[in-house]
């Protein structure tokens, strides 16, 4: 999602049209998205653009070649990508009715309480759920590691969590 804003952002910036990859899930989750689907081996005569350093704004992207500019195992960790774009890149980020059902029906079946058979759903005011996602896989190869990209250790998580149980 967020190389998509960020994307989003760089080719509404260059007056360019995004094109993300036709194989993705985001355009099922996210029926808004505007990006054009295009299938991978469509994309042989592009210039191939990456960044330089993890979690920060590359300059490179300031300047991109005026046809067919692949952004390519890049994340593109800066809001200043699409901070002009925030309000557009919220709504093509509103999940499709499906999705958002199965999320209810997920959660509810995740939070009922066993003894009393009632789902705290009854009384929201009183739950507050937070999600984690910790990011591995792509993270741990050898040219992410080498531009920044690290995995926090457990005491980051835990530290993380306390702060949502005061």
């Amino acid at each position: 999602m967020w190389e998509y804003a960020s994307a989003y952002g760089l080719a509404r910036k260059h007056k360019m049209k995004l094109a993300i990859n036709s194989d993705t899930s985001l355009a099922w989750a996210f029926p808004n998205m505007t990006a054009t689907l295009l299938k991978a081996q469509n994309t042989k005569d592009f210039t191939v653009i990456q960044e330089h350093r993890c979690c920060s704004y590359d300059k490179t992207f300031e300047s991109l070649p005026q046809r067919n500019a692949l952004i390519k195992n890049s994340y593109l960790q800066s809001f200043k990508y699409f901070h002009e774009y925030k309000a557009e890149i919220r709504n093509q980020f509103t999940f499709s009715a499906i999705v958002q059902e199965e999320a209810r029906l997920s959660l509810q079946l995740q939070l009922i309480d066993g003894n009393h058979r009632h789902s705290v759903f009854d009384n929201q005011s009183s739950v507050t759920l937070v999600g984690v996602h910790v990011r591995r896989g792509d993270y741990l190869s050898s040219n992410n590691q080498r531009i920044g990209y690290r995995i926090p250790d457990i005491h980051y998580f835990v530290r993380a969590m306390t702060l949502f149980r005061r």
